[in-house]
């Protein structure tokens, strides 16, 4: 007879958009569905290129939050309901709220808890009293069996709230190189030619969604810089989200639809890594940002912001290059001093291309991930 495979309740915020902790989901679904038999559990009823992905590998239930105080009963019930139908040996949640919802099945039926903290960051966290995000974080860390972060400045978070540093483990993220050695040349091509883009065009390229918390206006203004002296230098900025339209409204009023592009979200994430000179990431927090990690496997140049989470990966000078918060004259200049110096460059790509190997390795996070996961389940 045919051994089961024990059962693991995941819960995130949304399927909507496809970033990190999406991206995060998928990989273990794809890496170790093997091992485990996944449900997926979203709050946010709308559902987008998301949910798509993760169909594909799991069950997906919708515990429809609205964001209210009768709704949060009824996702309550939603949960038990979902929960008890696939009875989970472990409940693995990316979302603080969620938590929440699936506690009492928990309780109940003495099902542990991994909590996952993905994130310095949070809009709806960061609009609650001081009192109720204590609360929140509270519950979290006293339900919670164990606590999982991707990075130092997460793991210093986590613990400033949490009661107990033996609960606490880094896993930082991982990704797949044999994922980025594969750029199809005609989809480069195709990309060029959509976006017109030529060969002669010296191309900084951003990827995130647009957020007020990925702080892609710097990247506007260092263009509004730049192009006073340098028409060949050309901007692509990959994602879609609620600033959109205020970020294409400073790209018309700055005079820059020539030279600063939205391409909206992209499938064809590695040929456009492919045809950037420079990458560039400007956040104002990250967790731990799969974007510039995967720009590092592409051989890059990257300057980003220093800020906590990137400046544990970008080592100034090393493997990138670090940029002050805000400072708009300080990625401008440090944008024209890689154009002007570009060729001497290589062996800051090569050791950008080194840290992936050494830190950011999928088969040693799924490895951590399945030993964490068997670890609480007993």
């Amino acid at each position: 007879m045919k051994e089961e495979k024990p059962k693991i309740a995941m819960i995130i915020g949304s399927l909507l958009r496809y970033g990190g902790t999406e991206k995060h989901f998928l990989q273990l679904l794809q890496g170790l569905g093997q091992d485990f038999e996944f449900t997926v559990y979203h709050l946010n009823p709308k559902t987008g290129k998301a949910y798509d992905l993760i169909s594909n590998y799991s069950a997906v239930v919708d515990l429809n939050f609205k964001g209210t105080f009768s709704g949060l009963f009824y996702s309550i019930n939603s949960a038990f309901k979902g929960l008890r139908k696939q009875a989970p040996d472990l409940i693995y949640s990316t979302s603080l709220i969620g938590l929440i919802l699936i506690l009492p099945y928990s309780v109940i039926f003495r099902v542990p808890i991994i909590s996952a903290r993905r994130s310095l960051y949070s809009s709806s966290i960061f609009t609650w009293s001081k009192m109720i995000k204590r609360l929140i974080f509270w519950i979290n860390n006293i339900a919670s069996t164990k606590i999982i972060g991707n990075s130092e400045a997460v793991e210093k978070l986590t613990l400033s709230e949490a009661f107990s540093k033996k609960k606490y483990l880094t896993i930082k993220n991982g990704i797949d190189l044999r994922n980025f050695n594969k750029a199809d040349e005609r989809k480069i091509e195709k990309f060029r030619e959509e976006f017109q883009l030529s060969t002669n065009d010296f191309i900084i390229g951003s990827v995130g969604n647009y957020r007020k918390v990925k702080n892609h206006r710097q990247v506007i203004e260092a263009a509004k810089i730049i192009s006073r002296e340098n028409n060949a230098i050309k901007f692509i900025i990959l994602g879609d989200g609620t600033e959109r339209d205020n970020l294409e409204n400073m790209i018309r009023q700055y005079g820059l639809k020539e030279s600063v592009t939205l391409t909206g979200y992209r499938s064809d994430l590695i040929e456009a890594l492919e045809l950037m000179d420079i990458f560039v990431m400007t956040s104002i927090s990250e967790g731990s940002p799969n974007a510039l990690i995967e720009a590092f496997a592409m051989k890059k140049l990257v300057i980003a912001t220093n800020v906590p989470s990137i400046n544990e990966i970008i080592k100034q000078g090393e493997n990138g290059f670090l940029v002050e918060l805000y400072d708009n004259y300080a990625l401008a200049n440090q944008i024209l001093r890689i154009f002007e110096d570009y060729d001497s460059m290589k062996i800051i790509k090569e050791e950008a291309f080194n840290t992936v190997i050494k830190d950011f390795d999928l088969e040693n996070n799924l490895v951590k991930f399945k030993n964490s996961f068997y670890d609480v389940i007993g």
